[in-house]
């Protein structure tokens, strides 16, 4: 049985692009950060059923990150004036740091190339008793590295 004391109860999410130079604050929420591998098979002519696999090429899902809307907000829109067209060749490296209720780092993800793709705050609503949701869409290449690291 793991230790109680290190499950990462009220987890929040930290997102800084280039170097801790663009810090997007903490989230509440992000989704797809996960890998698959494309399949490759194969099989010889001349071994009967027998089949053998290989892994392919490496598939990242969008990362949805999402939170109130809050006074980083601004720095979200500060960093798309920087994607915008004008200097869409821009790419940006990115780590997604996951941290517990103190804010202690418990894993990180760093991204390759990011990019944002969709930003949105849901509708505001006077006479609704919600909070404005801020959204975050980010596309890149990935987390994993292609070097070899076995030993």
């Amino acid at each position: 049985m793991g230790n109680l004391d290190q499950l990462a109860l009220a987890n929040r999410f930290k997102v800084v692009l280039e170097d801790n130079t663009v810090d997007l604050g903490y989230w509440s929420s992000a989704s797809g950060l996960d890998v698959s591998w494309n399949l490759c098979e194969y099989r010889a002519g001349d071994s009967g059923n027998r089949r053998t696999y290989f892994p392919g090429s490496t598939k990242y899902s969008d990362i949805v990150l999402q939170r109130a809307a809050c006074q980083d907000t601004m720095k979200v829109q500060d960093w798309l004036k920087n994607c915008s067209f004008a200097n869409s060749r821009k790419r940006f490296t990115g780590t997604i740091e996951l941290g517990d209720s103190e804010n202690l780092k418990i894993a990180s993800w760093d991204l390759v190339n990011v990019m944002p793709l969709k930003w949105a705050v849901e509708k505001f609503e006077a006479s609704a008793s919600k909070v404005a949701m801020e959204t975050l869409t980010l596309v890149h290449e990935g987390f994993l590295s292609d070097e070899t690291q076995f030993q």
